[in-house]
């Protein structure tokens, strides 16, 4: 047992780690100190990059939070838990769907206003659409899980409503800030957004490295802006690691557990219009741009990418869900999964700098789709991992260690009591990540070649502003990727449980 588990865990620490590792040998043997330091005082580009990059930043951040706040006010209206799942849901559809999706359905909400969307407010506007409504959620866990007695002492003590929420605020300081600081690294690594909506003049820091890459070829610098990420990455991870030890949003010590009468007190449904109105504008404007467009563009498509789409998909999808099974074999004592809890992913073109570098080593064509489908598979798994699967694990502690203690081998154990318990989220998780897969682009261009898959060629619509062929051929792209999100979901999951 101990021999599987110390070897799966160093086998997922070097996947997990590869990107960084890879970015290390490579500057070990091609990078000259002298170039690193003329670049870094003279380019005004990359200073300009990073400041614009902290700028969209910090106006995402805010005004995500702002909203976030005001959702989870609304929500704490609801007391029925159905309806409160389903509002939930609906909040969440923006982070499930693909971001050419919504950029797409930006793109019909302009045209009817007649309005260019591109440049810093585009980007902000959809940072800010799309995650609102987890915002609105994070918030809404961490109320209801902090302050829900002190609320109920509030409400018999007829606290008015800003005083009981100023001194909220100032209680969980240390909490607000841990989500000020996960939105900010989000929106400081985004690049899919970016790389769609800037105007040509500013550019984040991820688009930067991005143009001197692959417009360029400019490796040297590539790699030194590759390493203030990581720098940054690790200052992240660094401060991310001392304030959740403390002060988790995810903590399982539950200290309330009645919020029905203090936190519906002082909440207020009329904030659900907000994630409600961001949510619906989104669903609409996809909606209003595929009618336009019907079915006369689907004429034009060269069916092969539909095919390679499904492959892509599909590769991902069974690539998260393997790395999540095998982080479930590792039982509770293995420090891989503390820290997988703690490890925060690297951005889109670092992860994808460092795939091309291995890629050029072997020169093989069928070498970049393979890392494609790899780094996409470790940049989907740790999201599963805490989003539910590392609670679901704790969960099943007791389980383990009585079936062991009645002699079960640890083998048996995995097979008989964690996977079947596991398989039915898991399933879930990959089939989203199949959907995500199937959609993505900003790795893909990075890695393979030109308008081989149904996202790259909507992405070359979009930027020629071919809007309504776009729309037919996302609409293919949300039919294959709700497909295999059902394939793994229902279909390839009961086959498994069948099995076994």
């Amino acid at each position: 047992m101990k021999l599987y588990v110390h070897s799966m865990s160093f086998f997922l620490y070097l996947l997990l780690l590869s990107p960084f590792l890879i970015l290390s040998v490579y500057l070990f043997d091609s990078f000259k100190l002298d170039s690193f330091f003329s670049f870094f005082v003279f380019d005004q580009e990359f200073l300009n990059s990073l400041a614009f990059t902290f700028k969209q930043s910090f106006f995402s951040t805010i005004i995500t939070i702002f909203l976030g706040f005001l959702g989870s006010l609304g929500l704490l209206g609801i007391k029925k838990s159905n309806l409160q799942k389903k509002i939930i849901i609906f909040f969440l559809l923006p982070n499930f769907i693909p971001t050419l999706f919504i950029a797409l359905s930006f793109f019909s909400i302009s045209s009817w206003f007649s309005v260019i969307f591109y440049g810093l407010p585009a980007i902000v506007l959809t940072h800010v659409f799309i995650n609102t409504g987890l915002c609105s959620i994070l918030f809404f866990s961490l109320f209801k899980k902090k302050i829900s007695n002190i609320a109920n002492l509030a409400f018999v003590e007829s606290c008015s409503f800003i005083s009981f929420w100023y001194a909220v605020i100032k209680l969980l300081k240390y909490e607000l800030l841990i989500s000020i600081l996960f939105f900010f690294a989000l929106y400081f690594t985004s690049f899919s957004i970016p790389l769609l909506l800037s105007s040509g003049i500013d550019r984040t820091l991820e688009v930067f490295i991005y143009e001197k890459i692959l417009l360029q070829g400019s490796w040297s610098q590539a790699m030194f802006l590759s390493m203030v990420q990581v720098f940054i990455f690790t200052c992240f991870g660094i401060i991310f690691y001392f304030f959740k030890k403390k002060y988790s949003l995810f903590n399982n010590k539950q200290t309330s557990l009645d919020y029905s009468n203090g936190l519906f007190y002082f909440s207020s449904t009329l904030c659900l219009l907000v994630p409600f109105f961001i949510s619906s504008v989104i669903v609409l404007g996809f909606l209003s741009i595929i009618i336009k467009a019907g079915l006369n563009n689907l004429n034009l498509i060269s069916w092969h990418l539909y095919y390679y789409s499904f492959i892509q998909g599909f590769f991902v999808g069974l690539g998260v869900f393997v790395l999540l099974l095998l982080t479930a074999s590792l039982g509770f004592k293995s420090y891989f999964r503390k820290f997988l809890t703690f490890y925060i992913s690297p951005s889109l073109v670092l992860m994808g700098f460092s795939y091309l570098i291995l890629s050029k080593v072997y020169n093989l064509e069928a070498i970049k789709y393979f890392l494609l489908f790899l780094a996409l598979s470790i940049l989907f798994w740790p999201i599963f991992y805490r989003l539910k699967l590392e609670s679901l694990i704790e969960s099943l502690k007791m389980q383990f260690y009585l079936a062991q203690t009645l002699g079960a081998s640890y083998f048996f154990i995995l097979k008989k009591i964690i996977f079947p318990q596991v398989l039915t989220y898991i399933g879930f998780a990959s089939g989203i990540s199949a959907l995500w897969g199937s959609g993505d682009f900003a790795l893909s261009l990075i890695l393979l070649p030109k308008d081989v898959s149904l996202s790259l060629a909507i992405h070359s619509l979009l930027s020629s502003y071919r809007w309504e062929q776009a729309a037919a051929y996302s609409f293919l792209l949300l039919i294959l990727g709700l497909f295999l999100f059902y394939l793994f979901n229902n279909f390839f999951i009961s086959f498994l449980k069948k099995i076994n």
